[in-house]
């Protein structure tokens, strides 16, 4: 399988195992291989070739809480119905249970005055 590399990325596995192995200075490298210093004292540090990931180590909604993302993934499969169905039964449930909270808030304040 070929390596899969970013649009911007200037080093690909070949290029990372030489500049380890090389006695060159890192200016020396930097220029040859056309990349920052930074970039090859980097490499030039690093036990491996492999590119560390640099995205969020848990991936979590945008849009929703942990709590409505596990009761949206409980209702999938309890169900078990086509995703259109699914849609639009979740859609009238989460406006009720946004009903409801804006319920409770409004009386947790009424109860406080």
């Amino acid at each position: 399988m070929g390596q899969l590399l970013h649009k911007c990325a200037r080093t690909t596995e070949k290029t990372r195992r030489e500049i380890q192995l090389s006695k060159q200075s890192i200016a020396s490298l930097a220029r040859r291989f056309g990349v920052n210093r930074k970039t090859i004292a980097k490499w030039k540090n690093r036990t491996s070739c492999q590119d560390v990931p640099m995205g969020p180590k848990v991936k979590r909604s945008k849009v929703l809480t942990e709590q409505e993302e596990k009761v949206v993934i409980a209702f999938r499969k309890l169900t078990g119905l086509p995703l259109e169905t699914r849609y639009t039964l979740y859609k009238k449930l989460y406006l009720t249970y946004r009903v409801l909270l804006c319920i409770a808030a409004f009386s947790d304040t009424a109860a406080l005055s």
